[in-house]
């Protein structure tokens, strides 16, 4: 109620050369992610169209926050069974992030291509999308999360496939690159070095498979440090 109070008078008093427009796309990704969260999906579906065409209106189609807008969109999309729009909001924002030279956000992107591709069934494409992601984010990005990530991804669907060799060797990468990085989930880190291990195990490596489970200790023990980090109030919320 705050916010779309907030997002009224926003809106009756920031014309279009008024200053404090700017502030109104912020207004609407936070109502956005309101109603994402009580699964009021039109509506935020509608706030992020909102906020896409007011960022767009501000600083031209190309601009880093349509992006951010845009995917945010998608995921909605998706969750409302929308695929083909999902995967059309998602084309946009990798031309985007081509188009401002983000290598970080064209990681993402063909990411999240990737996954869409991956769940149509469109395995091989989904495998060459993953891999000029993961290209780009070896040479460029460092240990990332995302960087991370890409190679998770690829791994799991290699496991899918049956291509063991290859799942280990991307699982492996996932795992040292979350070993070494910062603005790691260590969350995710453990599970991915828990399945790595698992791998191993199925193939008899035992030697292997205890080193990777010793890793996915390492990965789950950073996890609780950083969740006992914060106050008992945020410990609760988290």
């Amino acid at each position: 109620k705050l916010l779309n109070r907030a997002l009224e008078i926003q809106l009756k008093v920031a014309g279009p050369q008024h200053p404090a427009r700017k502030f109104i796309p912020q207004t609407l990704q936070s109502l956005g992610e309101v109603c994402f969260e009580l699964g009021k999906l039109d509506e935020a579906a509608s706030h992020y169209r909102h906020q896409a065409e007011l960022v767009t209106e501000l600083h031209g189609p190309d601009d880093d926050d349509v992006d951010d807008a845009l995917i945010l969109l998608a995921g909605v999309e998706k969750e409302l069974g929308n695929y083909s729009v999902e995967e059309s909001l998602t084309v946009v924002c990798l031309a985007i992030s081509e188009k401002n030279n983000r290598l970080d956000k064209k990681v993402a992107r063909l990411g999240n291509l990737a996954n869409i591709y991956e769940s149509q069934g469109r395995l091989d494409e989904a495998i060459d999308l993953y891999k000029s992601a993961a290209r780009i984010a070896d040479s460029v990005l460092g240990p990332h999360r995302w960087h991370a990530e890409i190679h998770r991804d690829l791994g799991y669907l290699y496991e899918k496939l049956g291509r063991y060799d290859d799942c280990v060797q991307a699982l492996e990468k996932c795992v040292e690159i979350c070993m070494t990085g910062h603005n790691i989930t260590h969350s995710n880190a453990a599970a991915t070095a828990r399945t790595l291990a698992r791998i191993y195990a199925r193939a008899g490596d035992l030697v292997r498979c205890r080193e990777t489970y010793e890793k996915y200790m390492l990965c789950y023990e950073q996890f609780i440090r950083n969740v006992f980090s914060y106050s008992p109030e945020e410990r609760k919320l988290l």
